[in-house]
């Protein structure tokens, strides 16, 4: 699981997170969410995109992955 939280996503190194799990993802095997204010340019990439304040939607999220 990567999960990458409050960042504008334009400066590296975590512009560049999604492509490295992907890479380093055996099938795809890796899931992806982006947790931001708002989409980022390559948002497509991630198979989740959850758009609001992390502080609210980040808990409600972590919860319902027990």
């Amino acid at each position: 699981v990567i999960l990458v939280v409050g960042t504008s996503g334009m400066v590296y190194p975590a512009r560049n997170l999604i492509n490295m799990a992907l890479e380093r993802s055996k099938d795809n095997a890796c899931h992806t969410a982006l947790f931001d204010r708002e989409p980022w340019p390559d948002s497509p990439a991630f198979q989740e995109v959850v758009l609001g304040s992390a502080e609210n939607t980040l808990p409600a999220y972590l919860k319902n992955l027990r």
